[in-house]
């Protein structure tokens, strides 16, 4: 079964340097837990997989089985009004239960923002803000199931037309994809008409997509703004080179390194993550095979072996 959720990310990721700069943050971090813990000899097991599904996802494969540790939604917004990230977030539920649908882990799920969001009551919290469009969503699952036993025994129908044409499905369920977008107007359209048995057949497929495709039934409420440290929840595209900076420097720590040789492992790996994306580009613009991951060995080997490449050019 194909993932509804993957998809070209080529002409959406417009957020490209900020995206990328999230990716080498959440790999040295990674590599920096290991290297504390002790873990170094499991570094062979995890990978960055980028724009895929979610925007950045760590993986964890041993022998045949690969599950999903986090995914990351990265979203380099003007906006600091959370409902503008409403898509996101809804998108990060539906994925997190769909890996747990499938087999593929039981992952953290994570939005990053550039900037501090706002909610409508500054007492209400993000959470609370999220577990309220998760209700939404779950809500609507349960009254497509009420519609569909309505026309089914043709009760209330016109009643049903009504909820259904006033119903804002694609901002509830937060996907953007053709096959559910066609599903829908076949159903609007079908009740505008009054048509009952097409509205009852489109009405089917849509509790299936949801079902099925989407996995709304194993949706996960509890994703979260990303915490860059104590209560701080957004990092800005130059921060975040600060942080990954300060990762760098940790990683190395005890190594004798300057702060002209850190800033050139930090930017030895941003340039390292934009030429692969950029080649992964290019091969799918070419209509050819392109990797989505890369291994988390890969970071270590620019932080473990570039000091000498550095060296030589001075």
């Amino acid at each position: 079964m194909g993932n509804i959720f993957e998809h070209d990310a080529v002409p959406t990721w417009s957020g490209f340097v900020y995206q990328g700069r999230i990716a080498v943050y959440l790999a040295v971090k990674k590599l920096l837990k290991l290297k504390q813990s002790g873990s170094m000899d499991e570094i062979q097991h995890y990978s960055i997989e980028m724009e895929k599904c979610e925007d950045i996802a760590i993986l964890l494969k041993k022998q045949s089985k690969e599950e999903y540790i986090s995914i990351h939604q990265v979203k380099n917004y003007e906006h600091t009004a959370i409902s503008k990230y409403r898509e996101a977030a809804v998108q990060l539920m539906l994925e997190a239960g769909y890996y747990k649908e499938h087999g593929q882990g039981s992952p953290k799920a994570y939005l990053h923002v550039a900037k501090p969001l706002r909610t409508v009551n500054r007492s209400t919290s993000a959470s609370i803000v999220f577990d309220g469009w998760a209700s939404s969503v779950l809500d609507l699952f349960v009254d497509l199931g009420k519609w569909y036993s309505d026309l089914s025994s043709n009760n209330n129908v016109d009643e049903v037309f009504s909820n259904i044409e006033s119903c804002d499905f694609e901002k509830i369920l937060g996907i953007n994809r053709s096959q559910l977008q066609g599903i829908i107007k076949s159903l609007t359209d079908s009740c505008k008409k009054k048509k009952q048995d097409n509205a009852e057949k489109y009405l089917g497929e849509l509790i299936e997509f949801c079902k099925d495709e989407l996995c709304v039934p194993r949706l996960v409420r509890d994703i979260e703004l990303y915490e860059y440290s104590s209560g701080v929840a957004y990092c800005s595209g130059p921060d975040i080179y600060n942080k990954v900076f300060e990762c760098v420097k940790e990683y190395k720590d005890a190594s004798g390194l300057n702060n002209e040789q850190l800033e050139y492992l930090t930017n030895a790996i941003f340039c390292f993550v934009s030429d692969t994306i950029l080649e992964r580009h290019r091969l799918l613009q070419d209509k050819k095979p392109a990797p989505c991951s890369i291994p988390l060995e890969e970071f270590a080997k620019i932080l473990d072996g570039s000091v000498e490449k550095f060296e030589t050019k001075r």
